[in-house]
């Protein structure tokens, strides 16, 4: 298993000649073995030669290079021409109604995830996330450990396995980082990018001093969603622990690698969030408006979001209630979505119900017109 495990775990971590998800040239039954040794997803794109969405997909989807980048590092990659003899054994197992279907599954052919129908880069990231979510086997790689496994490219895989997971991987990585006396290796870089969880640690330290290499082994992107992440998770502790020195620490470690807005932005939402989970409702509408006038001014979408946020309180908070119709009015004036209009006569419709303000009434009105005319 170790020099398998070894050789393959090289090549994911190589930096692919070409963008995109490399896909295995194997038969299924290889993939299913492989899938066995190397405790991974086998993802599985089920599809028909003559199938629209499914070019588009092999066209614009699969040649992406995040979409690579994600799927190569997590996933074995098959394709099944479901007409061709080559997906006779799969249709044992599975059945497929339309195409294409996208299917997550583990080396002994149980579903962990199915989707039909074809996917932008974004949506086949999030599915993979949520597959990768209801894939926990660290337990496994746990009982190896402990029986003294200690193999590098064993404990890469077990530090994935935890990530993969949201379990804690900082006390493994860190016992192993600590042994190693040149940490500019690709593996050992390697070993740093994946470890690199959370901006309260040594390991982020690390990632810090190693950036420009790192950046050159995953690019920038890449590099700067990780900086992101851990920055995200210590500010999730700093609001389980009710920590204003840690989440003051992720402000302070983002803003040293993000641009000035996005760090702002990321600040104010992040301090809301803390703020109302400490109750203190002012301080919340104070810097829902600071993050409104500061970072979203042609934000639609934001601007909906955190007049939802608002509205769950604006039945106890006037000001809530002022600030959420603002939002909204705003949105609709930015994109004129039904989604928007809706949320924003919905919200008229409830606050009409237990307040004293008349001019709710003409604007219902004026907006079912609006409603009335979107919906023919």
């Amino acid at each position: 298993m170790r020099i398998i495990l070894m050789i393959s775990l090289w090549v994911g971590l190589q930096i692919p000649m070409f963008a995109g998800i490399n896909f295995f040239e194997g038969s299924y039954e290889e993939a299913l073995a492989l899938a066995k040794e190397e405790r991974k997803i086998i993802f599985i794109d089920a599809y028909a030669s003559w199938c629209g969405p499914c070019k588009v997909m092999a066209k614009n989807v699969f040649t992406q290079q995040e979409v690579g980048d994600y799927y190569n590092s997590n996933f074995i990659n098959l394709k099944l021409d479901m007409e061709k003899k080559e997906a006779t054994a799969f249709k044992r197992s599975f059945s497929v109604s339309a195409y294409p279907t996208l299917f997550f599954i583990d080396g002994e052919e149980n579903l962990v995830h199915k989707i039909v129908g074809g996917q932008n880069g974004a949506g086949l990231i999030g599915a993979g996330e949520l597959a990768m979510s209801k894939f926990d086997v660290s337990t496994d790689y746990a009982a190896d450990y402990e029986a003294g496994e200690r193999d590098p490219a064993f404990i890469y895989e077990y530090v994935k396995a935890l990530n993969a997971s949201n379990k804690n991987s900082l006390p493994i990585s860190n016992k192993y980082l600590i042994t190693q006396k040149d940490l500019s290796t690709d593996f050992n870089l390697s070993f740093i990018y994946e470890a690199n969880v959370a901006c309260d640690s040594r390991i982020f330290s690390l990632f810090e001093k190693h950036k420009d290499q790192l950046v050159a082994m995953y690019g920038k992107d890449a590099v700067q969603k990780k900086i992101k992440s851990a920055c995200t998770n210590t500010m999730k502790k700093a609001l389980e622990y009710d920590s204003q020195d840690l989440l003051e620490e992720a402000h302070e470690k983002y803003a040293r690698h993000a641009p000035k807005k996005d760090a702002l932005r990321f600040e104010l939402e992040s301090s809301i969030r803390f703020e109302r989970d400490r109750d203190a409702y002012e301080k919340m509408l104070s810097l829902i408006k600071k993050l409104n006038k500061s970072c979203l001014k042609e934000d639609a979408k934001a601007k909906i979001k955190w007049s939802k946020e608002l509205d769950v309180y604006a039945h106890d908070f006037r000001d809530f209630e002022d600030y959420a119709l603002k939002l909204a009015e705003e949105a609709v004036e930015l994109e004129e979505s039904l989604s928007n209009w809706q949320h924003y006569y919905d919200l008229l419709v409830t606050y009409n119900e237990y307040s004293a303000n008349s001019s709710y009434t003409k604007r219902i009105q004026e907006v079912e017109l609006i409603l009335d005319a979107l919906n023919q």
